[in-house]
């Protein structure tokens, strides 16, 4: 439900641009469901064609659920009214989770993980950007919880990271995690998502020849390679333990680790552009790396749609202000509501005056 504020404007978000070669790569990686499937051009165009129309399908039935007040909001002094014309992704990085295998206590269910990286993409097709909000995972929030025996306990406030581990690992984590992410955003709707596990990462990083990266944290105890105030060329599980590397580094809170993956995130998308200009057959081989660590509901007719649209797109980069609390039993990073408000009024809403 969309919230009416008349509180003080406060600072939302850090913000950078982002390079048009982001969109690109982007491109790249939605398109390889086309190569992987070994369409022709003119039935490349028919799935475009379809893909639009699903996907305005798509847009049309989540927008129907999604509760307005008369149309407009009313912040600041200033009417808002919301952009119906977006359509909203959600991106999860999964850890691994528990496997059966090699359990000694083989009554054990296998664990699906958590969410370790939620990002929430917003495509502004009118005019051409897409927004990226990056969601911190011990983000605190009320969502649906369950017991061991997957018994609902009700609403619970816990870590949005904590969503996906109460379903199954594909689906049902998803469609959990969309529900509790959707919830924190003041119930914006999100259209569709897509999920990779850790496992991908290494896979991902040397198909286009390894990642450089300044090492900006003393990260030995996780690898005596990653020194701080070197550049790295990262490679194999060497990029995993650098994104995901949190305990017994720096101050040992999420907030850094964030940090790594935008730096990882820009020097992933030069080296995969520089990788394409030698191989243009890199994107089948993506997609043949990561598709078994992948889960998605977005048809090969919406990914082609979106291919498309995304070499012509801008992108920029959101995070959200908040503060962290280290003193409880887990790390809680407690969202600015303010700073969160005025965040989604800049993007998901029109200022009408």
């Amino acid at each position: 439900m969309r919230k009416n504020s008349t509180k003080d404007e406060r600072k939302s978000s850090s913000f950078s641009r982002l390079t048009v070669r982001a969109a690109i790569v982007i491109a790249i990686v939605f398109t390889v469901a086309v190569i992987f499937v070994g369409v022709a051009i003119g039935v490349f165009f028919a799935l475009r064609t379809s893909g639009r129309m699903s996907m305005e399908e798509r847009k049309n039935e989540a927008n129907s659920d999604y509760v307005y007040d008369s149309g407009t909001v009313r912040f600041d002094g200033k009417t808002y009214r919301y952009n119906d014309d977006l359509t909203t992704f959600l991106f999860l990085g999964v850890d691994s989770g528990r496997e059966l295998e090699g359990q000694p206590n083989k009554d054990l269910k296998p664990s699906p993980g958590q969410a370790d990286v939620i990002f929430v993409l917003v495509l502004d097709e009118k005019n051409e950007r897409v927004s990226i909000i990056s969601i911190d995972r011990n983000t605190m929030s009320n969502f649906e919880s369950y017991d061991g025996e997957g018994n609902l306990i009700g609403s619970v406030r816990n870590q949005l990271a904590l969503a996906y581990s109460y379903g199954d690992g594909a689906h049902k984590s998803c469609e959990l995690t969309r529900t509790a992410v959707s919830s924190f955003l003041y119930d914006i709707p999100l259209h569709a998502y897509y999920s990779m596990k850790y496992k991908a990462i290494a896979e991902l990083n040397d198909a286009v020849g390894g990642v450089s990266v300044q090492i900006k944290d003393d990260l030995t105890s996780v690898d005596e390679a990653l020194v701080m105030g070197e550049t790295v060329k990262l490679t194999g599980k060497l990029a995993e333990k650098f994104l995901t590397a949190r305990g017994g580094v720096g101050n040992e809170t999420n907030e850094e680790r964030l940090e790594r993956q935008k730096e990882y995130l820009f020097a992933f998308i030069d080296a995969a552009i520089a990788a394409l200009k030698k191989d243009w057959s890199l994107p089948a081989d993506l997609y043949g790396r990561i598709k078994d660590n992948c889960y998605t509901d977005l048809t090969v007719g919406e990914l082609v749609y979106l291919a498309d649209l995304a070499t012509r797109v801008d992108i920029s980069y959101h995070s959200i202000a908040g503060e962290t609390d280290r003193n409880s039993t887990f790390e809680e990073f407690n969202a600015d509501d303010d700073a969160l408000w005025r965040l989604i009024l800049d993007i998901f809403y029109i200022c009408e005056e």
